[in-house]
Parts: structure tokens; C-alpha cells; sequence
């Protein structure tokens, strides 16, 4: 018992360090080996995203068919560097449907021939 009260201060400091470790430092150990790991994750599928617009737009001279928008992205960190904003009413050409882990989007090419 006389004991208890030492290491539970010592235990409350060491824990306040640590907090004040990662605000000043950032996340220690496998935080940061995450963090790390998601961010190259994220990169590699931005890039995945931008060649398969590149490769499709480069080899598609005629749409698979014309498309009207619906609705506004609202999210644009959602598409990535890949994600064109379109407006709602603007006609599109569809130059290819995703699949896979693309499955949702599409490849378009606007009236005004705005990206692909």
C-alpha cells in the first residue's frame, strides 16, 4: 500500500509524455507504420485511377452512349485526382463503366470536352 501511491503517479506521468509526445512528434510505432501504409494506399489507387482515364480516353474516339447528370459530387477527395466536377443537367459521353474496384464510376467526356 505505500507503494500504490508512487506508481500510480508515475504511471499518470508517463502517460501524460506520451501524449504530449505524439502532439508534439507525431504517432509513435505502428500509428505511424499505418498511417504510412494508408497513404501509399491512397497514392496507389489515385494512380490506378489516373491511368486507366488516361488509357481510355487516349484509345476512345466514340462514347458507348450519352449520359445526363443527375447530381453534383459532393465529396471531391472522394474521386481523387481522377474525379472531374460535372453539373447537374450537362450531357456526357459514357466512354467506359468501371468494374472491379471501379466499379460505380465511369469514364466520360463532356459536351464541352471537358476531361475524360
Amino acid at each position: 500500500q505505500r507503494y500504490a501511491p508512487p506508481v500510480a503517479a508515475a504511471a499518470c506521468f508517463a502517460y501524460a509524455g506520451r501524449e504530449v509526445w505524439q502532439a508534439c512528434c507525431g504517432p509513435l510505432g505502428q500509428e505511424a507504420e499505418l498511417q504510412a501504409l494508408w497513404e501509399r494506399d491512397t497514392q496507389e489507387l489515385d494512380q490506378r485511377r489516373l491511368d486507366w482515364v488516361a488509357r481510355v480516353a487516349g484509345a476512345t474516339a466514340v462514347g458507348k452512349g450519352k449520359a445526363d447528370v443527375l447530381a453534383e459530387v459532393h465529396n471531391m477527395d472522394a474521386l481523387g485526382p481522377a474525379g472531374l466536377r460535372l453539373q447537374v443537367g450537362e450531357s456526357v459521353d459514357v466512354l467506359e463503366d468501371g468494374s472491379g474496384m471501379n466499379q460505380g464510376f465511369f469514364v466520360v467526356r463532356s459536351a464541352t470536352g471537358k476531361g475524360a
